[in-house]
């Protein structure tokens, strides 16, 4: 993961919240958080697990707070917005606006393009 990282050796925290709104499973929580922990000890380092039940915004402010993380990361899912804002979730537009901490939003490429051609055509020119 570079020299920088390998100098510093930060401590990597991996938190999922249990949104309990939407009924996620313990099944899938676990899931969720072995497959990111499997990830980051890919590259190297072991991860410090955190886990929460509530509201995804709430207990991720928490964890901000009592953690003091110095960067957010998330990973974004698609969802229909404007061209500027088309992988970012409502809740994390609202941990953005929230928090004092720098966030980065991290999206997979998709199979369908992010942008209309003419849109793209718009800012190619």
């Amino acid at each position: 993961m570079g020299r920088l990282f390998q100098k510093k050796k930060p401590e990597i925290s991996i938190v999922h919240v249990q949104e309990t709104k939407l009924a996620e499973s313990d099944k899938y929580a676990k899931q969720c958080v072995e497959d990111a922990e499997k990830t980051i000890r890919g590259f190297g380092f072991s991860p410090v697990l955190v886990t929460a039940q509530g509201d995804f915004v709430d207990e991720l402010l928490k964890a901000v707070t009592v953690k003091r993380f110095d960067l957010i990361v998330l990973g974004a899912h698609w969802q229909k917005r404007s061209k500027y804002l088309a992988m970012i979730s409502d809740e994390a537009l609202d941990l953005v606006r929230l928090t004092n901490r720098p966030v980065l939003v991290f999206r997979e490429p998709l199979d369908e393009p992010a942008f209309s051609p003419k849109e793209q055509s718009i800012q190619k020119g």
